[in-house]
């Protein structure tokens, strides 16, 4: 389904495999059943395709976006994790180093 606005779907239907005639016998057929009013067939406009190949570039790049999020996110996770591992080596030295003078 590419959209539905104001009680119209529109539907992409690939060309391989597809006899149009098929369609027609199947819509009119099923019209009452599937309580559809008016329907039809119409080639993809030049407009359409320029916003479908938009769509996917904006997808595509708010996927990459994500990846490089979390590989980022990783690394600072990853950093904060040696940090606190240092502080608590640093910590348990100071206090190894307590518990030997104290002796």
């Amino acid at each position: 389904m590419l959209n539905s606005l104001g009680g119209v779907i529109n539907w992409r239907v690939p060309k391989d495999g597809v006899v149009v005639s098929q369609v027609f016998a199947e819509m009119e057929s099923n019209k009452q059943r599937l309580r559809i009013d008016d329907w039809g067939i119409c080639n993809t406009t030049l407009e359409e395709v320029f916003h479908s190949i938009v769509a996917d570039d904006i997808n595509d790049a708010l996927e990459i976006e994500d990846v490089e999020s979390d590989e980022e996110g990783a690394g600072e996770r990853e950093k904060e994790d040696s940090e606190e591992a240092h502080e608590k080596t640093r910590d348990e030295d100071e206090s190894d180093s307590e518990t030997d003078s104290s002796a």
